[in-house]
């Protein structure tokens, strides 16, 4: 499949990924995933999915099956309906907040977005999410940054957003609902050798501070981040509720 897909890579500073690809003005994000990166070595993430009657334990599937494919379990796993706007008419999403590890790549700085994208997939109608939102928070753009993405089952493309939303943004198209479809690479592969790169030792679970991953999740959490986002988005009509 990677055969027939189409990789493209910007260079230059981060300010010429500012400039909104595209996609920006054709994918209405139904969900939206927000990741930072933590100094312990965990990925802290949040899931905002704008349909608020989205079933629950299916969210719960999806992510244990995010976190058993990058291989470390859900930490801290809280998910409830958070009201983004309290005044009539109500609006709310469904969020969900966790810590994890191998979302990204600390040493490498290679973003996991294949996990990511297929664990919103193949829920039933009318819940099916086609349409996604992934914001890697406080992340600038390298030379191996992915910044475009096509193949048979998926479309993306990626900007760098200044603050108060800084990081890289991807706005993504799915065209399967079968998680098995979807196959991104992590970066920029500007070689055909690059295609299976000498992967750094996995740390071993004992030396990953957990405790503190819940401490984050529950306290400090990402909804600032992600509530800014959702309102913006909302603010230019482009959020969309729903299929």
């Amino acid at each position: 499949m990677r055969s027939a897909a189409v990789a493209l890579l910007l260079t230059g500073p981060a300010g010429l990924w500012a400039q909104a690809p595209s996609v920006f003005e054709s994918i209405k994000p139904q969900a939206t995933v927000l990741i930072r990166r933590h100094e312990s070595g965990a990925d802290l993430a949040e899931v905002s999915i704008l349909d608020p009657g989205y079933p629950r334990d299916l969210l719960q599937r999806q992510i244990e099956g995010l976190c058993r494919e990058v291989g470390s379990d859900a930490r801290g796993l809280q998910i409830y309906e958070a009201a983004l706007r309290s005044e009539p008419p109500r609006l709310s999403v469904l969020k969900a907040t966790f810590g994890t590890v191998g979302l990204i790549d600390h040493q490498s700085g290679d973003l996991r977005l294949t996990p990511v994208i297929r664990c919103l997939l193949g829920a039933p109608p009318p819940y099916a999410i086609r349409d996604l939102g992934l914001i890697y928070d406080s992340e600038a753009p390298t030379p191996t940054t992915l910044r475009s993405f096509s193949s048979s089952t998926v479309s993306l493309e990626a900007r760098y957003n200044p603050p108060p939303i800084a990081g890289l943004e991807y706005r993504i198209r799915v065209l399967s609902q079968t998680p098995a479809d979807i196959d991104v690479p992590d970066r920029y592969l500007a070689t055909v050798a690059e295609a299976s790169p000498v992967m750094p030792d996995r740390i071993e679970p004992k030396a990953r501070p957990w405790w503190l991953v819940w401490t984050l999740v529950s306290v400090v959490g990402l909804s600032g981040v992600a509530l800014v986002y959702l309102a913006l988005l909302l603010r230019t009509g482009r959020a969309q509720v729903g299929p």
